[in-house]
């Protein structure tokens, strides 16, 4: 089986009615202009399309952040964009902060009513691929008016233990949330404002019984495959922004393709800095908080 992870897309509009800016919004638009217009290259998106469909993966995972500011016009764009390959692969995507960036995008479940067929109506959600692998999908985002913490909540985290006590004794896991459990030691630790408030509870969870587990996000715009220190049973991969341009990725940050077999074989791919794109085996960091990083 061949999963394909994307991440950190943040499609966005720079023309919005005065009445759209409400509350959080117009500070996320004011950081648009002023930062993120300049390194996130939405003309990269095409390249992105065609090197997954040369991969012709089995399964599509969306990590979140599909818009900027959760706009209307920002999931229109992300529906077209992803049309290619959610017309040809079946996916699943969860929210990330920015696509609950006004309560409106909340309340009114912008994310759900653009994806209906991709996007979870509850969560936590449970489906087996296949070859006792099974996925679930959570949900720790929410409006604030300033944070950007998420909070899985008992009612989820309760979910998540009774379908992991359910499962087969050789059953393995992925976990697919827009949020970390942390970071490497070697990256820039993130501020507590954008971290989940019970990060802790949730990686107790789903160490609880040392089942092999491929926890998959991003938020963080840094790809990596790290082994949790705390919990043995659970490497982390952070999905990394593939529209994003900087010093460091000339051409976007890439994606990952996993490779579901006796072991978990994920390989990133991403442009080198002459724009051919390439694919870079990460391994299985084999000790507690080693980690294999991009940077």
């Amino acid at each position: 089986m061949r999963i394909v992870l994307i991440g950190d897309l943040h499609f966005y509009k720079l023309m919005v009615w005065p009445w759209e800016l409400a509350g959080k919004r117009l500070w996320g638009q004011m950081n648009l202009w002023l930062n993120r217009r300049l390194t996130f290259k939405l003309d990269r998106l095409a390249a992105v399309v065609d090197r997954v469909q040369q991969i012709n993966p089995d399964l599509l995972l969306f990590s979140g952040d599909l818009t900027t500011t959760a706009l209307p016009g920002e999931f229109a764009l992300a529906k077209a964009g992803l049309a290619p390959l959610l017309e040809r692969y079946p996916a699943v995507i969860v929210p990330g902060n920015h696509d609950r960036h006004s309560f409106t995008a909340a309340r009114k479940k912008l994310l759900e009513r653009t994806f209906p067929e991709h996007t979870p109506g509850q969560f936590p959600h449970h489906r087996e691929l296949g070859n006792n692998v099974h996925l679930i999908a959570v949900d720790p985002t929410r409006a604030n008016f300033i944070t950007d913490r998420g909070l899985v909540g008992a009612r989820q985290l309760d979910a998540i233990e009774q379908i992991i006590d359910s499962l087969p004794g050789a059953a393995r896991l992925i976990v697919l949330c827009h949020y970390t459990l942390g970071l490497p030691t070697s990256l820039h630790q993130e501020a507590p404002r954008h971290r989940m408030i019970d990060e802790a509870r949730l990686c107790k969870v789903l160490a609880a019984g040392g089942r092999d587990t491929l926890y998959l996000h991003g938020h963080v715009h840094t790809p990596f495959c790290w082994r949790h220190p705390k919990a043995e049973n659970i490497v982390a991969i952070n999905a990394g922004a593939p529209l994003m341009h900087d010093d460091r990725w000339p051409h976007g940050q890439g994606f990952w393709e996993i490779r579901v077999e006796d072991a978990w074989k994920p390989i990133h791919h991403a442009h080198d800095p002459d724009g051919q794109w390439r694919q870079e085996p990460a391994g299985l960091p084999p000790q507690p908080g080693g980690a294999v990083t991009f940077t």
